[in-house]
């Protein structure tokens, strides 16, 4: 069960995301929240919701109750596509998968809980099921206690 599919939605088809080289930074997700880690995309492209649903479940089998992790992504956008062999016109494709557009310097998700050794292990997990390029950050924010 795919756990990134919208439920409600108002339009079933949009609009091709525009994804390039050109296309800028992510102003909104740049800055770590909640977590110490966070996995963090130095190229630009389109996230499929089996790229995320692959990421939650190697995160799931090796973080297990060591750790916590916060997906801050969800695919919410539609990619569309015809058949086989069938001529040109007769409308718009059917919808092939749901995808979120990342842009450079994206933060999609983020892990807390673990050690830095134990970070870079479940990255380079998570570097192989992605089309994008990644990086590991980490939080260097010290909280305040009084």
């Amino acid at each position: 069960m795919n756990l990134f599919i919208p439920q409600n939605f108002k339009y079933k088809k949009t609009f091709r995301p525009r994804i390039g080289k050109n296309t800028g930074t992510f102003s909104r997700l740049n800055k770590m929240t909640k977590g110490s880690f966070g996995l963090k995309a130095v190229t630009s492209g389109l996230l499929k919701s089996i790229h995320l649903e692959a990421i939650r479940k190697v995160l799931n089998k090796f973080l297990k109750k060591e750790g916590f992790f916060f997906f801050r992504v969800f695919p919410n956008k539609t990619m569309t596509k015809k058949p086989l062999e069938v001529r040109m016109g007769k409308g718009k494709g059917n919808v092939d998968c749901w995808v979120f557009p990342i842009k450079i310097g994206t933060i999609f998700a983020e892990i807390d809980g673990v050690s830095n050794q134990r970070a870079v292990e479940i990255f380079d997990l998570c570097k192989a099921k992605l089309p994008i390029l990644i990086k590991l950050i980490k939080n260097d924010i010290t909280k305040n206690t009084r």
